[in-house]
């Protein structure tokens, strides 16, 4: 059974990792994460848990 998953965001390239969360810069990366996030959950891919 999956218990968890990692995500790694890259730039366009796939060479950089990016930290999409450090700034502010990056709000509509943010929202288009939490879109797929919450697509994935809907479909049942995922289940939504608090920490």
């Amino acid at each position: 059974e999956l218990t968890g998953a990692k995500i790694n965001i890259t730039d366009k390239f796939g060479l950089r990792l990016v930290d999409i969360f450090k700034s502010e810069d990056h709000h509509i990366h943010q929202e288009k994460f939490y879109f797929l996030m919450d697509s994935l959950v809907e479909r049942g891919v995922f289940t939504k848990s608090e920490r």
